[in-house]
């Protein structure tokens, strides 16, 4: 016979219910690069920050946690949940799970807690599911172009022009008020005099977004999937979202 209503085991509804909070926050990490999220019902706080290429993340007693009026949050020295996982291979994680408080916890927070944690291990990038991946040294030829435009944005305050002939890719970047806008171009349908464009496609491969108070939003062009463009804008998506993380 069950004891309180809290220690009856979730329903479907309610599993449900964590599953597309997860994927939401999962997908909110993709665009800022990091996420605090409050599950009130379970008294639990996951943070979740994207750090090179692995996701870390953290679940909290919320009840453990301090929050002020701004949003900043204290916590607590040891976290009900650890983990640590590869952005694209999601067999390769580590975890640890405080065993002691969960013991503490009542049924459907516990629980609520070990469904939580095992779909973050779990979930799994667009870019996770795509085939091909650019080679260590293809990265490294395209970093120091990025580096240039996003130096000329962010420093000079002046639009940034990078070419990738090797990858036919030109790279646009623009300064915003509270960050930048980055386009990708198929760099053989760009008209360039002195190493600068004055005409552009009408359509290009990638446009994305870097707003330090909004977060970051990026969208491939449709038709890039499966090429090598789709792999440089993956590529890219990923710097930027570093680029946010740390600036």
């Amino acid at each position: 016979m069950f004891r309180t209503n809290r220690d009856r085991p979730l329903t479907e509804y309610q599993k449900n219910e964590l599953i597309d909070f997860v994927t939401g926050t999962m997908n909110h990490v993709l665009e800022a690069g990091q996420t605090i999220q409050l599950i009130e019902e379970y008294d639990l706080l996951i943070r979740v920050v994207l750090q090179e290429e692995s996701f870390v993340g953290a679940i909290y007693a919320l009840s453990d946690c301090r929050i002020d009026a701004s949003g900043l949050v204290d916590f607590p020295e040891k976290p009900l949940f650890v983990g640590t996982r590869d952005y694209y291979n999601v067999q390769d994680h580590e975890y640890e799970l405080d065993q002691q408080s969960l013991d503490r916890m009542d049924g459907q927070s516990r629980e609520a807690l070990i469904l939580v944690s095992g779909l973050f291990l779990a979930f799994k990038t667009e870019a996770a599911a795509q085939p091909g991946e650019l080679s260590e040294d293809e990265q490294q030829r395209i970093l120091p172009v990025l580096k240039t435009c996003l130096q000329q944005t962010y420093v000079d305050r002046e639009p940034g022009y990078g070419t990738l002939e090797e990858f036919d890719t030109l790279i646009m970047t623009t300064p915003m008020d509270n960050g930048m806008s980055l386009a990708l171009f198929e760099l053989s349908e760009c008209v360039m005099q002195l190493g600068t464009p004055v005409e552009l496609p009408m359509n290009p491969l990638y446009v994305g977004v870097l707003d330090h108070r909004e977060g970051f939003t990026g969208n491939a062009n449709s038709e890039i999937q499966g090429t090598k463009h789709e792999q440089v804008a993956q590529y890219i998506h990923m710097c930027l979202v570093q680029s946010l993380r740390t600036a």
